[in-house]
């Protein structure tokens, strides 16, 4: 076989070796950008370790914020200090038998000591005091004391509208006692609201 003879010349090939792959290239970094002369917060906490956060809240704002929600609801105390009954009839139920007044505010409730037997028109000295919230009425009854009943009877019962006594603060008024819708007596009773009062 006769070799074939080629009068151009030889393009020479250049193979370029491959670089090495930088271990760095596929690698995802984060990178937080400073500015030269702009501290950054964490900067600035460690500078200043006093300094408090936009959203931390100090002592008088957790303070003031009570205080607003507190008098938003009413909440404070009702201090009930019932005086004096009078009764329309008269008979031996009321004349031998002590009497007690009951005050009711929502789920709360307290009672004052009982009257001297034989009394027509029964006293009280005793001051019952009972949270305030949101409530509209407080029920007020007179019921009389015997020792081994559960249930007393209740002689007369009466409602005190607490949103027209709160703007007062104070105040002193007879209320009638209604039993079975009849008016049967009347209480006095004084009332005190306490915007800033615990229990």
């Amino acid at each position: 076989m006769q070799a074939i003879e080629s009068n151009s010349p030889a393009t020479p090939i250049n193979i370029t070796p491959k670089s090495p792959t930088s271990p760095l290239k596929n690698r995802k970094t984060l990178v937080q950008i400073v500015e030269p002369n702009k501290p950054t917060a964490s900067s600035k906490n460690a500078q200043n370790p006093a300094l408090p956060s936009k959203n931390r809240k100090t002592l008088g704002d957790v303070i003031r914020a009570k205080r607003a929600k507190k008098q938003a609801l009413n909440i404070g105390t009702l201090t009930f200090r019932p005086i004096k009954a009078t009764f329309e009839y008269k008979g031996g139920i009321i004349e031998n038998k002590p009497l007690f007044v009951k005050v009711r505010v929502g789920r709360h409730s307290a009672k004052s000591q009982n009257s001297e037997v034989g009394e027509d028109n029964p006293v009280w000295e005793d001051q019952l005091v009972l949270r305030a919230k949101d409530h509209r009425y407080a029920t007020v009854k007179v019921k009389e004391y015997e020792r081994y009943v559960i249930n007393k009877e209740k002689l007369g019962e009466a409602k005190l509208d607490l949103f027209q006594i709160r703007p007062h603060g104070k105040t002193t008024e007879w209320v009638k006692l209604m039993k079975k819708g009849i008016e049967v007596g009347q209480l006095q009773i004084e009332v005190t609201f306490d915007p800033n009062g615990t229990l």
